[in-house]
């Protein structure tokens, strides 16, 4: 037996279908996010040729590290956080969890003051900080004493929106026999 629909019931499903094709197309215009596919390709070119890494991502901000690990948490490497909100001894044991596992280590502003990072791998700058003494500073957790092999550093930024001193940093700094990129 046919099911009849009432007019009134016809015409809300006839709204909300039109409803729900409005929110499909605006879904297809939101512009994909640029930064965090790069960083995707990136992270998977690593695991096809490396087995065990340590990549350190560095974030301007909490809740871009937040967002990144909501992102990248299930795709096959573990993903730890590091933030200044952390207590030192949650600090520590994060770090000593990504030096054990391997895997990402997403992490924002002043968290690593005072660690010593030199087993990590690949170093990649999501964010840039306004100061280019704070990347010197986020470099030497990695140039640390105990450093017995380079690592590569990776820049995701927008060079046509870059600022004169990212580019009079990046001709001068990345020169650094250490430090490849």
């Amino acid at each position: 037996p046919a099911t009849q629909v009432s007019p009134t019931a016809q015409a809300i499903l006839m709204e909300l279908a039109a409803s729900m094709e409005r929110i499909l197309e605006g879904f297809e215009a939101v512009p994909r996010d640029a930064k965090l596919d790069r960083l995707r390709q990136l992270l998977d070119e690593t695991a096809r040729e490396q087995q065990a890494v340590h990549v350190c991502v560095w974030t301007g901000f909490v809740s871009t590290s937040q967002y990144l690990t909501a992102v990248l948490e299930g795709r096959g490497s573990p993903v730890f956080r590091l933030t200044a909100s952390m207590g030192l001894d949650a600090r520590a044991e994060s770090v000593a969890r990504f030096r054990d596992e391997g895997g990402i280590l997403l992490t924002s502003g002043p968290a690593v003051e005072n660690l010593s990072l030199p087993f990590v791998d690949i170093c990649i700058h999501y964010d840039l900080p306004v100061d280019p003494r704070t990347l010197e500073q986020r470099h030497g957790a990695f140039l640390r004493y105990g450093r017995n092999k380079p690592f590569q550093s990776i820049v995701l930024r927008d060079a046509a929106g870059s600022l004169a001193w990212e580019e009079a940093f990046f001709r001068s700094y990345f020169t650094h026999p250490n430090i490849h990129t």
